[in-house]
């Protein structure tokens, strides 16, 4: 047997959450970008330690914080005609300079589930990220990005272990290639490194992006881990009323101390977006999907038991924006977990909501 928790619920809960944030771009020369981000809130639930499973997390959470913060600091400018470089200390991902290509579906104003918004496992580190970036145009039909990021809370420490290239670290490359003005595929490689965290005293050991399952996230007990991530999405604007789109990811991870076992991932997405659905400027949305999940392993806990996913979820989504004017949206959005966890044992999980957007 598996040793997977059995999941149950007894009823519904409701509940009400809010975020401000206050987006300060400068430029200083014109065609560079300074963008600061300050965010306020009353912290936005992880529904994981609600329902017991990362499955049914939003896109957006709290970070477990209350107060006035700084969300975001990264800095943009060109380099020559056909480079862009980002430097920042704070909050530099992956999805902040690679064409994710699920802008239909994705974003502020598209659906609401973490899952959703691009494949977690090459474009989510799921930490701050400070580090550098590059992207490279060589025409309209093939680009290039590449960057290095860190865990931000750690590159200041000089200990080992930590620090700007010994600590916790993301580095990914993506070429992205454009057939046509209605097809663009994105290729995608991301190296990922979780330094030793059996203590359990890091938050930002999840080698999945905050996404599927447990032994997904966290494949060896969190153990030092060495993820190799593999990408492939495309979206095609099938019409300027339909978007198709989806990707496909293969993760090998591997244990780097306490052991020498493997395991393999994989979590993948079909998408469709309605733009200008029953009205100009309104968006829906269709998400189906697996979360990521554990298909082979033979690392064993301590009881003996092999850490791999039983059965296979699905994530069904579908989201309708409404926009009432230029500065004032309205989402519902529902999404289901069939076998949440991967285990046959567990009941399905609905989440419901409804998001207001403001924007000055």
């Amino acid at each position: 047997m598996l040793g997977h928790k059995v999941l149950k619920f007894d009823r519904p809960q409701t509940f009400f959450a809010y975020r401000a944030r206050l987006n300060f771009q400068t430029s200083f020369t014109g065609r560079d970008q300074l963008t600061t981000l300050v965010t306020a809130g009353n912290n936005i639930p992880n529904l994981t330690a609600t329902t017991g499973t990362a499955m049914t997390r939003f896109t957006i959470d709290g970070e477990g914080r209350t107060d006035t913060y700084l969300s975001q600091l990264v800095y943009r400018f060109p380099l020559g005609k056909n480079a862009i470089v980002w430097i920042g200390p704070r909050a530099l991902a992956p999805a902040t300079f690679n064409p994710t290509l699920n802008g239909s579906i994705g974003g502020l104003n598209g659906a609401i589930s973490r899952f959703s918004a691009f494949n977690p496992t090459v474009y989510r580190p799921d930490f701050d990220g400070a580090g550098a970036a590059l992207a490279y145009k060589f025409s309209n039909q093939l680009q290039l990005s590449l960057g290095y990021i860190a865990d931000d809370s750690k590159v200041n420490q000089v200990v080992s272990g930590k620090g700007l290239f010994n600590g916790t670290n993301t580095a990914v490359v993506q070429l992205t290639v454009s057939p046509s003005r209605q097809l663009d595929i994105g290729l995608t490689y991301t190296h990922k490194y979780y330094s030793d965290n059996t203590t359990g005293a890091d938050p930002n050991f999840n080698v999945t992006g905050g996404t599927g399952s447990a032994f997904a996230r966290n494949p060896f007990e969190q153990n030092s881990t060495t993820t190799n991530n593999f990408g492939f999405q495309f979206n095609w604007r099938a019409t300027r009323s339909l978007s198709l789109g989806g990707w496909f990811g293969y993760t090998r991870a591997h244990q780097n101390r306490g052991g020498d076992s493997d395991a393999t991932i994989i979590n993948t997405a079909l998408t469709v977006g309605l733009p200008d659905l029953f009205k100009k400027g309104n968006l829906g949305g269709i998400i189906v999907g697996i979360p990521p999940k554990v298909t082979s392993s033979n690392y064993r806990n301590s009881a003996g038991l092999l850490r791999e996913d039983p059965s296979t979820s699905l994530h069904l989504e579908a989201f309708y924006t409404y926009r009432m004017n230029d500065n004032i949206s309205i989402t519902p959005d529902f999404y289901l977990i069939t076998k949440p966890e991967h285990n046959n044992n567990n009941d399905p999980i609905w989440v419901g909501a409804l998001r207001t957007n403001f924007t000055f």
